[in-house]
């Protein structure tokens, strides 16, 4: 009788099926997809705490943002001009953010026109309460020479080691214009999460100014994802995205640069992607800027396995080969890669770099087209800029030790890419993620590197 009617009903038994299919994938990812992690009620201070420094649309201009309290109060900002009697006050803004764990008052102010080459004090201050001072440089060179440091996925653990990352990067880049986080920089959406994220900061967000874009851990879970307010309320960027806040992208010049962030969702809004394509090829086509930087959460060529980021590759890729974007930096899938185009048997732009500093490392697709990878290992990103070549090296964060380095050479109207890194082998330590499977799924892994291994001297 079954048969009969499949027989007779093949079109309609197909379609049961694959529904039947769906409803299985789903139930299978609901929690993966929509169950929210409870947080802890928790208190603000009655006094200024998580102060952070950043840097607003241009590079003579700051942005200062804390938190304190629960009601919104006179608040500003204390700046003071090393060596003179200049002693000025700006007013801060306040918002009140709300979260299941409690709330509290987040405050922003922007400051322009600041002097190239000079040292500043500050401290911010709410309702007579004022923090500490902090310092910050106002670097001479923003043009055509500067650097910066780039960190991936961070997903640190409560009580983790990436304030030691900090630390070491504070002390031996003193000079570096800002840090950059591609996203996921605290495990959850949770007060715990960014407590940690600032405590293992310690003063170094107060005065080193720091760029992000959210990603997907910064999101709660849900359809579509919403971003957490607090990730909005510290991280008050250029308003000049495709709406009135910064949580779908913006973007600024730096010196030579054209900095551009974009926020990917997997789950996106068809009208928000829309939204963000139109808008990033109109700044793209109209910069006058030589240099083309872009910071993405997901990757444009995942290197984890069994990753496909299609909004990444199908919305925003066609644009980074059309308007020739000199580097791609990404995040997400917790491996190194580093991947070019080729023309003609030649490296062109975009470089693709995905990286990660966490502790939490996934397994690679080792069969990738990526022209260096590495698993099980943390590592930052430092890029100099200095005319006409951009210098991209990569380092291990517990030793420093040189992992990659890339030159891009602005050489009249043609871009060279040139790998710098020659007969050194590439570093495939367990991943976390292999650490809990089975005895064959490690085995695998250690055939697939062979086959890699094999594959590069062949």
């Amino acid at each position: 009788m079954i048969f009969g009617f499949i027989k007779r009903h093949k079109g309609l038994t197909i379609t049961i099926v694959i529904l039947l299919g769906l409803c299985f994938f789903c139930m299978k990812n609901w929690e993966k997809w929509f169950r929210n992690m409870p947080e802890d009620p928790y208190s603000v201070l009655t006094v200024p705490e998580q102060i952070l420094l950043s840097i607003g649309d241009s590079d003579t201009s700051r942005a200062f943002t804390w938190r304190c309290d629960t009601i919104v109060q006179n608040s500003w900002v204390t700046l003071v001009r090393e060596n003179t009697n200049d002693t000025l006050y700006y007013k801060a803004s306040g918002v009140i953010v709300g979260t299941p764990g409690g709330k509290g008052v987040y405050y922003g102010c922007l400051i322009d026109s600041l002097k190239k080459g000079e040292n500043y004090r500050y401290s911010v201050t709410t309702a007579g309460k004022q923090s500490d001072w902090f310092s910050f440089y106002m670097p001479e060179q923003t043009d055509s020479r500067f650097s910066f440091i780039y960190l991936g996925d961070i997903q640190d653990s409560i009580h983790g080691k990436t304030g030691d990352i900090y630390h070491m990067l504070a002390k031996n880049y003193p000079d570096t214009h800002f840090w950059l986080f591609g996203g996921d920089m605290v495990e959850r959406y949770l007060e715990e999460y960014w407590t940690e994220w600032f405590n293992a900061m310690d003063t170094i967000a107060s005065q080193v100014p720091i760029l992000s874009i959210p990603g997907n851990h910064e999101h709660y879970k849900g359809f579509p994802k919403k971003l957490d307010p607090r990730w909005t309320a510290h991280f008050r960027y250029p308003e000049n995205g495709i709406d009135e806040t910064s949580r779908y992208g913006n973007v600024r010049n730096y010196g030579d640069v054209l900095l551009v962030s974009l926020t990917t969702f997997e789950f996106p809004s068809p009208v928000v992607l829309w939204q963000q394509y139109w808008w990033l090829d109109n700044i793209l086509r109209n910069t006058r800027q030589p240099w083309k930087i872009v910071t993405m959460h997901h990757p444009v060529y995942s290197i984890a396995k069994s990753r496909f980021n299609p909004f990444s590759r199908w919305i925003f890729n066609p644009l980074f080969e059309k308007y020739n974007v000199d580097l791609v930096l990404q995040g997400h899938d917790h491996g190194y890669g580093r991947r070019t185009r080729m023309e003609d048997g030649k490296a062109i732009p975009p470089l693709y770099i995905v990286t990660c500093c966490s502790p939490k490392t996934y397994v690679p697709s080792l069969d990738s087209p990526f022209d260096r990878m590495a698993s099980g290992i943390k590592l930052y990103q430092q890029i100099r800029l200095n005319g006409d070549t951009l210098f991209y090296t990569s380092y291990t964060t517990d030793d420093r030790q040189l992992y990659d380095s890339v030159l891009i050479i602005k050489d009249k109207e043609r871009v060279i890419i040139e790998p710098d890194i020659i007969n050194t082998p590439e570093i495939f330590e367990m991943p976390t993620r292999l650490l809990y499977k089975e005895e064959k799924d490690r085995i695998k892994f250690k055939e697939q590197i062979r086959k890699r291994q094999e594959k590069q001297h062949t």
